[in-house]
């Protein structure tokens, strides 16, 4: 058959089309610009557009709509609708339901509309937005613009210089090939900016953001953001709340929030060796804030950090006059906390733990470590392994935890400098019941040997009188049932209130993890 509309349509011919409910109508146009499918037949159409500029409306249906070769504006209104610039600067929108827009070559404007659509740009300079739900957004080759709008949306630029915006919702933005600008904006996002010199923002809430390859520059701004690098010489601000600063190659400026701002009632921002390039050891000096230093991973400038995680390499860290954070994980390590309340964690291997000045907690963890609490009322503990112990000045506090210590004197720990009436010998995870009996041997009791240059402590722990585990105090000639706390231990029997309302105390607490 064929029909002839007026020239309020302008003029096109219709071919094929079939009168049968069940079917889909076709319509293949001619010279005409204007076409209206919903004018046609009620129900899902194909329509393949001219050579020229064509307007093309879509049904309630699941239609196929092709613009062309032209500059095209094509809608596919209600139903499940596939849209196709093809050749041509066109303009596409999917309006309601679940649709996929492709916009082919030349520089084309998408549009998904409601519920969850794909738009993929194709090759040229394209505008994409996902308008409402989870949107899938592909920019394709050249320099685009990706808008995700509301929901969980994906984005991804393609080659060129893009520009990814997620707004509302935990969207995934990764720029691709070329010099990219990424904003998550709200909610939790993921932004990768691939190879080329990017720009990364966060926004609102917690995000996670990677540079990937080239100068990237990455800022978390709200929220717990963890930020990477990458490889090349990248800047990094973790902003307001607790962040997490990977550790890469190249000579990086890295600052936690505006460069040597402290402010510890709202973030805590830490940098941590990523382990993506194998074992490096790395050294980092916190009181160096104006000048570049060598890391290990290149001249890097590092200001506004409290906490470093160092890697499975031999590395040296040194604090600042804040409250600090040092993990040192596996490799041997030297950890230096300097002045401020700080947290040094030695991990596995032969490590030197070094608190400083104030109140300082130390853990040796595994390993033959020595710890030195320095200045200050300090709590330290060897953990596994033949740990050598230095209380320092203060009040300290030394704690050993049942099946961490040993029996010879190959594996048992010596604290070097214990103080009687100024520090404390903590024994937690023990049987309950466990007592003091000065000198004599006593099932689930603690006794004591004179040494030549000590005393040598003995504990039971399962009741049959005979020592599991053994501690020595040097240079002591006695000790009392005053210096012993045993018991379960639990921090809030100490006096941990220099860690407390700081990103420490969230660390300890299992509150910040990392």
């Amino acid at each position: 058959m064929l029909s002839t509309f007026s020239e309020f349509w302008r003029r096109f011919s219709v071919e094929t089309v079939p009168m049968d409910a069940n079917t889909d109508a076709t319509a293949d146009t001619g010279s005409g610009t204007a076409i209206r499918a919903a004018v046609l037949i009620p129900q899902a159409m194909t329509v393949n557009g001219t050579a020229g500029s064509d307007t093309i409306y879509g049904t309630d249906d699941a239609d196929v709509l092709r613009g062309g070769p032209g500059d095209d504006h094509v809608y596919g209104f209600g139903g499940k609708d596939l849209l196709e610039g093809q050749g041509g600067d066109d303009s596409l929108w999917g309006w309601a339901r679940h649709d996929k827009l492709f916009g082919g070559r030349g520089d084309d404007r998408l549009y998904g509309g409601r519920a969850d659509d794909y738009l993929d740009g194709g090759p040229g300079n394209d505008m994409l937005r996902g308008d409402d739900d989870d949107d899938t957004l592909i920019g394709g080759t050249g320099d685009d613009f990706l808008l995700g709008g509301d929901g969980n949306d994906s984005l991804r630029g393609g080659g060129g210089k893009d520009a990814l915006y997620g707004h509302l919702g935990d969207d995934t933005l990764y720029g691709g090939p070329g010099n990219d600008n990424l904003l998550g904006l709200e909610d939790d996002d993921t932004l990768i900016g691939g190879t080329g010199d990017d720009f990364l923002l966060g926004g609102d809430n917690n995000d996670s953001l990677r540079g990937d390859a080239g100068k990237d520059a990455l800022f978390g701004q709200l929220g717990d953001d963890t930020l990477y690098g990458g490889r090349g010489s990248d800047e990094i601000e973790g902003g307001d709340g607790a962040d997490a600063i990977g550790l890469d190659p190249g000579n990086d400026l890295i600052h936690g929030y505006e460069e040597i701002q402290y402010v510890f009632d709202s973030s805590f921002d830490v940098l941590f060796d990523t382990g993506a390039y194998g074992p490096v050891a790395i050294t980092i000096d916190l009181r160096i804030t104006d000048a570049k230093q060598d890391t290990g991973y290149g001249n890097d400038r590092i200001g506004g950090i409290e906490g470093v995680l160092a890697g499975a390499a031999d590395d040296k860290l040194t604090g600042d006059g804040h409250d600090n954070l040092f993990l040192g994980f596996a490799g041997d390590d030297t950890l230096r906390g300097g002045a401020g309340n700080d947290v040094l964690d030695g991990d596995t291997g032969r490590d030197v733990l070094k608190g400083g000045a104030d109140t300082d907690l130390l853990s040796g963890d595994w390993g033959h470590d020595r710890l030195y609490g320095d200045g200050g009322d300090d709590y330290i503990d060897g953990g596994a392994g033949r740990d050598t112990l230095f209380g320092g000045a203060g009040n300290d506090t030394f704690y050993f935890i049942n099946g961490l210590g040993g029996t010879r004197k190959s594996d048992r720990d010596v604290v070097m400098d214990f103080t009687r009436g100024e520090d404390l010998l903590v024994f937690t995870d023990f049987e309950t019941g466990i007592t003091f009996s000065g000198t004599t041997a006593t099932a689930n009791g603690v006794w004591y040997t004179l040494l030549d240059d000590g005393v040598l402590l003995n504990i039971d722990n399962d009741g049959d009188g005979i020592f599991d585990y053994k501690v020595k105090l040097a240079g002591l000639t006695e000790i009392g049932e005053e210096d012993f706390l045993i018991e379960d231990l639990d921090p809030a029997s100490f006096d941990l209130s220099p860690f407390e309302d700081e990103g420490l105390w969230q660390f300890l607490s299992g509150d910040l993890e990392f």
